[in-house]
């Protein structure tokens, strides 16, 4: 067009143009932002780091990044029988609804030991992209808060092997900027490659201070960096669905047994909760006839049992209303 080649990047852009703002406006409806709080954040080092998935990567990743995993809150949020679908963590059996947050900020064991994993890595990965000592603790330290609930404190950086103190002083002010900047956005986007434009411009500080080879300025490693954050968060998740449904076959099947098992107790210490023509029908045989069946016999039977609680309660008899007054 006009003498200038039109090249795949136009759909690409039409699609930019057309969506961004859409975009935009959800992002800032669901997380709360001003329009100011949503320009901190990288876009464009978030973009390229999708652009560096495999297609399955990055499927991953947009449900990281907008909060869709399938947690028992959103389970609970898209079935029909929502009532039914119990809300809270399975892992921790806490009042506390079991949502993308509380995946980090579980009390369970299983969740300690996703936290101190997801730390490691995330500490390695930053040294093996020459991320300066400052800057990895400070992130360290802020997503720990995070996670623990705890009040954010910029941490005391004093003394860092190999770095003259003069050369920390320089840095100390953008990280307390980026600090702050992320503490207002919110340390679980970072988690979700949300990171804030002041990191970038605190490692490019770095980077002249030290003289560092252009293949680690901030153009080059954050994208790298962003998508190796996602991909380990996603470890987390596949942390969770271990410790509740099992890693193997064998313990999946166990584990839903035994849920299937305590529901149908449940059913039948609370036979109330149904009409009288359903608990004819699906109390019919003994608890242990029921229990010695199949896994997909007693599904089925809750099931059925999750479709008579979802019907309207029938109105009452107008003539046994008139006699009753």
């Amino acid at each position: 067009h006009d003498k200038t080649p039109i090249h795949s990047f136009v759909y690409k852009h039409f699609l930019f143009t057309h969506y961004d703002s859409l975009i935009q406006e959800r992002i800032l409806r669901k997380e709360k932002w001003n329009h100011t709080q949503f320009k901190l954040v990288a876009w464009d080092q978030y973009r390229l780091a999708l652009y560096q998935m495999l297609p399955e990567q990055r499927h991953h990743s947009s449900r990281i990044t907008h909060c869709l995993w399938p947690t028992n809150t959103v389970l609970a949020q898209r079935s029909k029988h929502g009532n039914s679908i119990e809300k809270r963590c399975s892992r921790c059996n806490s009042v506390h609804h079991e949502d993308w947050n509380h995946i980090f900020q579980c009390s369970s064991s299983s969740a300690n030991e996703s936290r101190t994993n997801l730390l490691a890595k995330l500490n390695q990965t930053m040294n093996t992209l020459r991320i300066s000592v400052p800057m990895s603790q400070t992130i360290l330290v802020g997503i720990e808060q995070w996670m623990t609930k705890s009040t954010p404190v910029f941490p005391n950086i004093l003394n860092v092997p190999n770095l003259p103190i003069s050369h920390l002083d320089q840095i100390l002010p953008l990280l307390r900027t980026a600090f702050h900047e992320q503490t207002s956005i919110g340390w679980d986007n970072f988690l979700k490659g949300r990171i804030c434009r002041s990191w970038i411009s605190a490692h490019d500080q770095y980077c002249e201070i030290r003289r560092l080879d252009s293949k680690y300025q901030s153009s080059v490693i954050m994208p790298r960096f962003i998508r190796l954050t996602l991909l380990e968060v996603l470890q987390v998740w596949k942390h969770r669905n271990e410790a509740i449904h099992g890693a193997t076959y064998e313990e999946n099947l166990l584990i839903q047994t035994m849920e299937a098992d305590n529901k149908i107790r449940q059913y039948f210490n609370d036979t109330e909760r149904f009409t009288p023509s359903d608990q004819h029908i699906l109390f019919a045989l003994p608890l242990e006839t029921i229990l010695n069946n199949s896994l997909s016999y007693k599904q089925n039977w809750l099931a059925l049992c999750n479709d008579c609680l979802a019907q309207p309660t029938p109105p009452l008899d107008e003539d046994a209303n008139t006699t009753s007054t």
